[in-house]
């Protein structure tokens, strides 16, 4: 416990770029990173752990410039839902910037599923409409889109009865509407650290499948992991047994570096489009708690089977070469 406390209070320091050519991590605080790009530019956003009120975006023209880019609330959900704003996702569709993010009307409730709409990357963004997934009821998470075989689909992560939280899929008929749920099954790994909690879906597609990578374990502790199963391009998502699970983690702790609890993840290629990225939140300590966490990327490839290859995370601080295309190179 003190080594929690002291780490909770300690300051964290974000390391300066050690040449034009290169970046540190972290690049920012909080945990459920985004980051995307648009026109020239970067953007990161996040769940906020100093202000859950909002939605708070940051720019920059290269990668390594996140970190001490100046923070812009982009979003302030209208009542009652403006509580305890979490792992807010944006999206372009058709010349229109969607935001997707949880919220509920008091601390500690169940959380709802929320889109907003803009003309910009930056917004301002509207509320557009509460996202109401058929068939399910009581806590939801995590909303995200899937795009596969030519249709829409919202995953999102629901309250089921033998664990805590379970991974959810729904077509969308329109980006407001959603039908009805289906549970898809995910294995938190052979090791048997994490027989509950699944969440923080998120989406690759590429070699004729799309690759849900999720996150497993309580996010407090540091086991907190990456994991993934794919669909093939040409089958039905909502058809559970079109599924095919990855049984070992992909991305976890690494203590020799000091990284624990890697998870929550999203991806975005490099400016010119020839490099896959993940970014992520993970602890610097191993104590039991969410917080402090900060936001790290990293290049990852391709493994010959296919499947994503994100290889170890990397230590705080260790100087990693910026994305192919980025301004800074």
């Amino acid at each position: 416990m003190a080594e929690l406390r002291r780490n909770a209070m300690r300051p964290m320091r974000i390391p300066a770029s050690s040449s034009a050519r290169t970046f540190r991590n972290p690049i920012g605080r909080g945990g459920d990173p985004t980051v995307f790009t648009a026109g020239r530019s970067y953007y990161l956003t996040l769940t906020d752990d100093g202000d859950l009120g909002h939605v708070n975006m940051w720019k920059a023209a290269s990668l390594g410039k996140l970190a001490s880019a100046r923070k812009r609330t982009v979003f302030t959900p209208p009542a009652p839902d403006n509580k305890e704003i979490w792992r807010p996702r944006v999206y372009r569709v058709g010349g229109k910037w969607y935001l997707l993010y949880t919220a509920t009307d008091r601390a500690g409730a169940p959380h709802r599923l929320h889109i907003a709409v803009a003309g910009a990357p930056d917004g301002p963004y509207r509320h557009l409409a509460l996202l109401r997934p058929g068939g399910h009821r009581g806590n939801e998470i995590d909303p995200v889109l899937m795009f596969h075989n030519g249709r829409t689909y919202l995953a999102f992560v629901g309250a089921v009865p033998d664990t805590a939280n379970g991974l959810f899929l729904a077509p969308l008929s329109r980006l407001t509407k959603v039908g009805k749920a289906v549970r898809i099954p995910a294995s938190g790994g052979t090791d048997g650290r994490c027989p509950k909690i699944r969440e923080a879906p998120g989406f690759l597609y590429r070699n004729g499948r799309t690759w849900m990578v999720y996150s497993a374990c309580n996010a407090r502790t540091p086991d907190y992991r990456l994991m993934v199963e794919s669909v093939a391009a040409k089958t039905n998502p909502l058809v559970t047994r079109n599924w095919r699970q990855v049984k070992a983690p992909v991305f976890q702790r690494r203590d020799a570096a000091r990284v624990f609890g890697p998870g929550s993840a999203s991806f975005f290629r490099s400016p010119d489009g020839r490099q896959d990225w993940i970014v992520y939140h993970a602890k610097d300590f191993s104590g039991d708690a969410f917080v402090p966490r900060t936001v790290r990327t990293q290049r990852f490839g391709w493994a010959k089977d296919g499947s994503p290859a994100f290889g170890v995370p990397v230590a705080l601080g260790q100087s990693l070469a910026l994305p192919s295309g980025d301004p800074g190179r």
